[in-house]
């Protein structure tokens, strides 16, 4: 919406519909992207409403595409829970040098790289550190 200059009632009214229909089915959110705060005063003013936090707006188009792909991601392929349950496994097995093989096949995957096998000559230099949730891991000198 950041070259949108303005709307007219039929604009409203379709952006409307979308946002009924994503509430009804509850299987789609919309992300606003780039609205001006003029514009998105005369949605609300409108009655353009939340109906279940099926719509966002966002700063910009690149943090929209970001929670798009984070919801996608969580709720239709439940990669977080795959995530944790695997996480769990392999903290219950207590094997340090298969969390750090792990990480670095993980590393290759994300970046398309082939060098965990070279790097996995570095275990014998791990440390394991377990961080709690607001910890801050830093280097002590």
């Amino acid at each position: 919406f950041s070259l949108v200059s303005g709307m007219d009632t039929s604009a409203v009214d379709i952006i409307q519909e979308i946002v009924t229909l994503c509430s009804e089915t509850n299987r789609c959110q919309l992300y606003l992207s780039g609205l001006k705060p003029s514009m998105k005063s005369n949605l609300l003013y409108a009655g353009l409403k939340a109906r279940g936090r099926r719509w966002v707006y966002t700063y910009d188009m690149e943090t929209a595409l970001a929670k798009a792909e984070d919801a996608l991601l969580s709720t239709e392929f439940h990669l977080e829970e795959q995530d944790q349950e695997e996480s769990l496994q392999r903290k219950r097995s207590n094997s340090l040098y298969d969390g750090f093989l792990y990480a670095l096949k993980k590393i290759d995957e994300q970046h398309g790289l082939t060098t965990s096998q070279d790097l996995s000559e570095l275990a014998s230099w791990i440390k394991p550190v377990e961080l709690e949730p607001g910890d801050v891991l830093t280097r002590g000198e």
